[in-house]
């Protein structure tokens, strides 16, 4: 599989699950609603090698105005 792949990430790193899109990652955070990160690695030749340490592309964290939203950006 070429191109970039999205991870997404619950608090101690752990990996819950990979996918092909931001949001097809962003729905393997658990549904409890608690702090989960998504991020994306470009894998030119199809290796998975270090899958959850690329560039930040969602967090889901605490809101102000009551619970937990997603920041994508």
């Amino acid at each position: 599989m070429k191109g970039e792949l999205y991870a997404c990430k619950d608090r101690n790193g752990t990996v819950l699950g990979v996918a092909k899109t931001v949001d097809g990652a962003m729905k393997h955070a658990p549904n409890d609603k608690t702090y989960a990160i998504v991020r994306g690695e470009y894998t030119s030749d199809g290796t998975r090698h270090a899958i959850g340490r690329g560039r930040q592309v969602a967090v889901r964290e605490f809101d102000p105005s009551g619970g937990f939203r997603w920041y994508v950006g």
